[in-house]
């Protein structure tokens, strides 16, 4: 049946000879408590595969056997106590001046009594509860009869890893591969994610699950890449073809929604700790920060490649000097908390700006490199490589790093002109598009409404609408018809709304000769069999223009009979009359017909074609009412026009605001007030490949500090760079990353699961643009992404023995969805959500005020600004929507990379009580009740299908109707919203 995980893991062995680091697999080490015995030598002991010790090994004559022997020895098992700066019983053994403490520089064979150390580690006293192992002991004892000799400088303690700590051969900290051997096809097929979960499964004698349900697969990918739900007839669809091309376009497809970026981005904000409010006792608004949120969710839709991602984020001024751009960007580094209350001593104030260069380098450094390099602050890190001097030249790179508000750059004379032209598009699209829904009125314009309903709007039945038009003017040829002029047709209810519309643009008034060409234009359209139709015409914009003339049109029913028509023939009132500029054709104003209401200046305008034969014309006239945008597509190139009027002359920014920093020193045991040696922006030393040595001054500025910064950090040869992104999305995708920590590679974070298949993932990674799309596409594609979590008793009960937790994925976990996700979930299955991207976030928040102190209390909100997704809530710390909060929802003042899972009775109360699950289980049954009518059986089945994707069994369809009958479709609605299978996907 195979061995348990906790046998796997205290049995592991280094990787196959292949050239990758034996370190991956050094689990089964111990960490100890060591005791101190007075004069006693404590040994630090630990087991590590890394640097395996023979017992037949003999001092070369060279000083081979010192390096590679004992220098590892006494640097895994003993200078954890022993080193120059702890020195347990007096030794230092980490140089060979230490030595001479205990006469271990004679020859034991002659000084044996006298050898304290070999006498403790003889007598299995040192190193305390774990001795040495007889190899071990043999290889001090070949040592110490040689008289201990020594080969080179001081044992650096950091060099090797032992079973306490890390060591520069730690895995993390290697150069990143430029080839890893892939395992044979397994079962799984040819991808090479399963090759490597396959062979691993095979190592542990476990059997993989098949693939989900398709609608299980289509919730999963949904959730994990738009944080979305599917409709009803997408997962039908899949149902109907789950083929792995059809698993392939919905995932492209979703790829490239602009969804995507939303559900991203918060991942993001996550770890970079995003809020918009400074915290601590003040706890200040921040009005402008959300240009972070915006820059994110771009990103992710437009794949910026991710070294690039982070360079803005650390040093987008030297990129994009004051473009929105590069501000935005780099609100990652002033995104966490910030107390403005820092006293007015010395110490004091000294004190708060090291607090804060901590909470910044702690932030960058597990953000990209999955290091927890602040633990160096007062001291040498405990478990990993870093010492106190990595972690203040490292913090010397961020010591400019102010924070306040910046403006952007106004536009640049060769794209102010493009922009302005961006600028009048969305302004014409906007009111086109309010025009058409009768928003957008002139008192001028004129119009033509038929005085009766006609019967053009038959369920189902198809329709064409004939309309023949031309350009048109009056007696001023700067009101001739342009190319952005129309005539807007609609067909209304009895209430005003607009059942169809149609836009004819007949093309700019050109130096014709004789009478207007009038040109046939069609359009089909399908009725809803919602009522009779009034017949609506119109200019489709206000810019004081003729929108065009219509000579005829018609309505038929497809087959070809014809259901209204109207050729103007019947106009009368024809005394007023002049002439059309360039043709002198006459023009009647002032006209009325039986058929249709008119309003506008002057009635109805006619333009005499021929003698008998009119054409009405549509004046625009002026726009003189103030339309504010209501639907989604309004909102959204409102939004876009207040930005570019905005970019026009500078946007304020929440960002860094380049400091002047200033000399860098360690300090004792982190005290700002006790500077030691001085030191110059660098990187850690440990990482293998990129310099961390960046070879500038102490004099050196911000931007030049944070450059060198960006450039290191993103260095191709910087492995923890790589693979701690490629663990984060393999974390954000299947619930648990590759290692278990996704901000800490280090020795508290342990080792991974597949070590192989990340340093594939990671090389392939950077090798391949380094694009974050392509890396998903890669996961989600494989069968482990696929794998089902519910799998029959008998492979769950084997599996379980092995791998309860699924961590090596032979089945997936279920997910309960994350509270955002839940919320939005709701929105969008009611109909209510709103898609209005960007800008500011909504505020259902009311803020108190006592002296300077903010307080921030949740207040549920009802309105489509209310609506939009939860990334766009305006997020202060300190308090969150209690239906939120009680899902996980995170509190930003520290990052969060992991978020937490739990089950509390708050969940079902809230699930069950919120004002918005009541407020969106009515909205969701007004919208069942518009499609289905009154039929308590069709509304179940609608609310089947719109929440749980699936149609009801027969028991629930029958218990579903009763409650609806005797309670309403709201609360049936309720009772779905509160379902495990709508909060949890299997």
């Amino acid at each position: 049946m195979g061995r348990s995980v906790q046998t796997e893991v205290s049995r592991r062995k280094g990787w196959p000879s292949n050239g990758t680091p034996r370190c991956w697999k050094g689990v089964g080490c111990t960490r100890l408590r060591l005791k101190i015995l007075p004069r006693a030598i404590g040994i630090i002991l630990g087991v590590c595969s890394c640097w395996p010790v023979f017992a037949s090994a003999q001092p070369p004559g060279d000083d081979s056997f010192f390096e590679q022997k004992i220098a590892p020895l006494l640097a895994q098992r003993c200078l954890e106590c022993h080193n120059a700066t702890t020195q347990e019983g007096g030794l230092d053994l980490s140089r060979r001046e230490g030595l001479a403490a205990m006469d271990i520089a004679k020859p034991l064979l002659e000084n044996a009594t006298a050898n304290l150390m070999w006498q403790r580690v003889a007598a299995d006293e040192m190193p305390p509860k774990h001795p040495l192992a007889p190899d071990e002991k043999n290889l001090l004892k070949l040592w110490l009869d040689q008289g201990a000799p020594w080969a080179g400088g001081p044992i650096d303690r950091f060099r090797y890893s032992s079973g306490s700590r890390a060591g520069y051969d730690w895995w993390s900290w290697q150069l990143l591969h430029d080839t890893v051997t892939l395992p044979p096809q397994g079962a799984s097929g040819p991808h090479p994610v399963d090759r490597f979960i396959d062979a691993k499964l095979h190592e542990l004698g476990l059997q993989a699950a098949g693939r989900a349900d398709p609608r299980t697969q289509l919730r999963r990918l949904y959730n994990d890449l738009i944080g979305l739900p599917p409709s009803y007839s997408e997962v039908t669809a899949f149902v109907a073809d789950p083929s792995d091309k059809a698993w392939e376009a919905a995932v492209d497809r979703l790829l490239s929604a602009p969804e995507f970026g939303e559900r991203w981005a918060q991942h993001w904000l996550d770890v970079a700790r995003f809020g918009e409010s400074d915290g601590f006792e003040y706890n200040q608004p921040r009005e402008d920060a959300w240009h972070f949120r915006d820059w994110v969710i771009q990103a992710f839709n437009d794949d910026l490649p991710y070294d690039q991602f982070v360079r803005l984020q650390l040093a987008g001024d030297p990129v994009k000097t004051g473009s929105k751009e590069s501000l935005a960007a780099q609100g990652f580094l002033v995104a966490g908390i910030h107390n403005p209350v820092i006293g007015q001593s010395p110490a004091m104030r000294a004190n708060a700006r090291h607090a804060e260069l901590e909470e910044i380098a702690a932030t960058t450094s597990q953000a990209f490199l999955g290091l927890t390099i602040h633990c160096a602050r007062c001291h040498d890190h405990k478990y990993d490589p870093i010492s106190t001097t990595d972690y203040y030249r490292f913090i010397a790179a961020l010591d400019g790093v102010q924070r306040g508000i910046r403006t952007t750059q106004p536009w640049e004379p060769e794209s102010a002109a493009s922009n302005e032209q961006r600028r009048q598009a969305l302004q014409g699209t906007l009111q086109t598009l309010q025009s058409q829904r009768g928003a957008i009125h002139s008192t001028s314009g004129n119009a033509l409404v038929s005085r009766r309903a006609y019967r053009i709007n038959e369920a189902n039945q198809r329709y064409v609408l004939r309309i023949a038009a031309a350009p048109t003017v009056w007696a001023n040829p700067a009101q001739a018809t342009g190319p952005e002029d129309g005539i807007l047709v609609r067909l209304l209810r009895d209430d005003a709304s607009v059942a169809q519309f149609f836009v004819v643009r007949p093309g700019s008034w050109s130096e014709a000769q004789g009478r207007p060409q009038f040109r046939p234009y069609e359009f089909e359209y399908v009725g809803d069999g919602r009522g009779d139709l009034h017949v609506r015409m119109e200019a489709a914009t206000h810019e004081d223009r003729f929108g065009g003339a219509v000579e005829s049109l018609s309505i038929a029913e497809l087959a070809g009979e014809v259901v209204f028509e109207d050729s103007f023939e019947n106009l009368t009132d024809r005394n007023h009359r002049g002439l059309q500029a360039d043709t002198s054709a006459i023009v009647y104003f002032g006209l009325s017909s039986e058929r249709w209401v008119h309003s506008g200046v002057n009635a109805i305008h006619a333009v005499e074609v021929a003698p008998g034969n009119d054409a009405v014309q549509f004046y625009g006239g002026v726009a003189d009412v103030v339309v504010e945008p209501v639907t989604e597509q309004e909102q959204v190139l409102q939004s876009e026009l207040t930005e570019l009027t905005r970019l026009a002359v500078g946007v304020p920014v929440y960002t860094v605001v380049s400091g002047t920093p200033g000399a860098m020193h360690v300090m004792r045991r982190g005290d700002p007030m006790q500077p030691l040696d001085p030191v110059t922006a660098g990187g850690p030393r440990g990482i293998m490949g990129p310099n961390a040595d960046w070879n500038l001054t102490a004099d050196a500025s911000d931007l030049e500090r944070r450059a060198a910064l960006a450039l290191w950090m993103t260095d191709r040869h910087n492995g923890p760079f790589h693979r701690a992104i490629v663990n984060r999305v393999w974390h954000w995708l299947f619930g648990r990353g590759l290692v278990a920590t996704p901000s800490d590679l280090g020795f508290q974070g342990g080792l991974p699961t597949h070590p192989e298949l990340l340093e594939w993932l990671a090389m392939d990674f950077r090798d391949t643009g380094m694009s974050i799309k392509k890396l998903i596409r890669q996961m989600v594609l494989s069968e482990a992404y696929r794998r089902s979590s519910l799998v029959e008793p008998d492979l769950q009960a084997q599996g379980d023995a092995i791998d309860q937790d699924a961590i090596y994925l032979w089945r997936r976990q279920p997910t309960r969805l994350q509270a955002e996700g839940l919320r939005d979930s709701m929105l969008s299955i009611s109909g209510a959500l709103s898609r209005n991207p960007f800008g500011p976030g909504f505020r259902d928040v009311v803020i108190e005020t006592v002296g300077a102190a903010h307080y921030y209390r949740a207040d549920e909100k009802a309105g489509r600004e209310f609506d939009r997704r939860s990334i766009y809530r305006w997020r202060p710390r300190g308090d969150r929507s209690s239906l939120l909060e009680a899902f996980d929802c995170p509190d930003p003042s520290a990052a969060t990379p992991e978020r937490a899972i739990t089950t509390t009775p708050t969940q079902s109360l809230s699930l069950w009580n919120h004002a918005l699950v009541l407020r969106l289980s009515r909205h969701l049954a007004e919208r069942i009740q518009q499609e289905t009518g009154m039929d308590p059986g069709l509304q179940v089945q609608q609310a089947w299908q719109a929440v749980l994707l699936r149609e009801p069994t027969a028991e629930e369809e029958e218990i579903a109707t009763q409650l609806v009958r005797q309670h309403g479709l709201a609360s049936l609605c309720r009772v779905l919203f509160n379902a495990g299978e709508a909060v949890v996907i299997d």
